[in-house]
């Protein structure tokens, strides 16, 4: 079987596509395919489903949709897909079934080829990733939580579209860019380096000054929008190009350097927990629980990955101030940093993993030169700066974990807790 979530959730089997169910079953199905071959609680599957309101009958629904779609494989030579586990479901699925899986795969070869000077197969294997992409990822699936890491994916693919393009930038492929740099200019209006890269395609192409009418459009669509300047790179990118600066010319391609490591304050220890309230009182089962839970000794048996605590519950019940106190009461047990991101900042649209890592990385003094531009490359100087420290991580109002999940460290010396 192939499980395809780049595009509208399908399922092909035997040459043809399977016939999902109604939007409950395909719901969880998604869930299922995101967390393939990990357990997922039916608690996680029931706020899939019902986001914060879900009825008294939810439990029993997500019970029919497993048995809907254990026929649906059975009938189709799967019986054992879906099997239940202590804490829910689980799909057993190979990783190279599901597209999103493969993408993954084919991005980090392209950056392994990218980092040792090997553009021409840099940009086939982002090629071939790209190309699993048929529209939207999770089209048409209409739930919170799905949408959430829908909105993740399509950062990456925003992310090594952008890269694909600079690496055949440097192959002299100029020309044959413009027409897919003017689509995706016109499809992401507010992503300024598909504008910069447009700018510099068209002039190396004999069209300056359609190169700046490029420049002049993306600010009038800045301004309007944000009511900001385009970033300094376009303006400087602008003032180049009306002066014809010998810098914009096409250069030989010549294996990549290896990237300097970037400044880091080592003595700088972060401090971003907004204050705690003077007269907190209550809630001590859950403090205390939360307190054992991050605070279990490095070298004690229960230690072997990341402690994660998350509080949920209804707007207004208290969960940000109740993670505030927990946080100053243990924040000693870190004393390399406690670090602290509203997700949402009662904003229209939720911040993307790509600004916190932005903040976050410059909390521990990565200067701005230094910063990545990819969420994906960010996540990871984020974890390789957090190996051999002691750091809090406090994420407030998380819509779901594909906001969640770049923000992660990898090692056990550090703490999460999320509302």
């Amino acid at each position: 079987m192939e499980f395809r979530v780049l595009g509208a959730l399908e399922v092909g089997a035997d040459g043809r596509l399977l016939d999902l169910g109604g939007s409950r079953q395909q719901i969880v199905l998604a869930v299922l395919v995101l967390n393939a071959n990990n357990s997922v609680s039916q608690d996680r599957l029931v706020e899939a489903i019902y986001d914060e309101d879900p009825p008294a009958t939810s439990r029993a629904q997500v019970q029919i949709c497993i048995s809907g779609l254990r026929r649906l494989f059975a009938a189709h030579g799967h019986p054992e897909m879906i099997v239940t586990t202590r804490q829910g479901y689980m799909l057993r699925v190979p990783a190279d079934a599901i597209d999103v899986r493969r993408f993954e795969s084919l991005v980090q070869q392209a950056r392994k080829a990218r980092d040792e000077g090997r553009l021409r197969d840099a940009v086939q294997h982002y090629r071939d990733a790209l190309s699993l992409w048929r529209g939207p990822a999770f089209e048409g699936i209409e739930s919170r939580s799905v949408q959430a890491l829908a909105g993740w994916a399509a950062e990456q693919r925003i992310t090594a579209n952008e890269d694909c393009i600079q690496r055949e930038l440097e192959l002299g492929r100029h020309q044959e860019l413009v027409g897919e740099l003017t689509r995706l200019v016109r499809e992401y209006p507010l992503w300024e380096g598909f504008a910069a890269q447009l700018m510099i395609a068209l002039y190396r192409s004999g069209r300056q000054a359609e190169a700046l009418q490029v420049f002049r459009d993306a600010r009038r669509v800045m301004i309007e929008e944000l009511g900001i300047e385009p970033n300094e790179r376009l303006q400087q990118l602008e003032a180049a190009i009306l002066r014809s600066d010998v810098s914009l010319d096409l250069t030989p391609a010549a294996p990549a350097a290896a990237a300097p490591e970037p400044r880091v304050a080592v003595a700088s220890v972060p401090n971003m927990l907004p204050a705690a309230i003077a007269d907190f009182i209550g809630r001590e089962e859950q403090l205390e629980s939360i307190r054992r839970r991050l605070t279990v000794p490095l070298d004690g048996d229960g230690r072997f990955a990341v402690p994660i605590v998350a509080i949920a519950g209804r707007a207004g019940v208290g969960k940000t101030t109740l993670a505030l106190q927990a946080a100053h009461s243990i924040a000693a047990h870190f004393p390399d940093g406690q670090l602290f991101a509203n997700l949402h900042e009662g904003l229209s649209r939720q911040a993307s993993p790509a600004q916190i890592l932005d903040r976050f990385l410059r909390a521990f003094g990565v200067s701005g030169s230094a910063l990545p531009e990819s969420v994906g490359e960010r996540a990871e100087l984020f974890r390789m700066l957090l190996a051999d420290r002691r750091v809090l991580i406090v994420l407030d109002d998380a819509a779901g974990e594909g906001q969640v999940l770049p923000l992660l460290p990898g090692s056990a010396s550090s703490a999460v807790l999320v509302t």
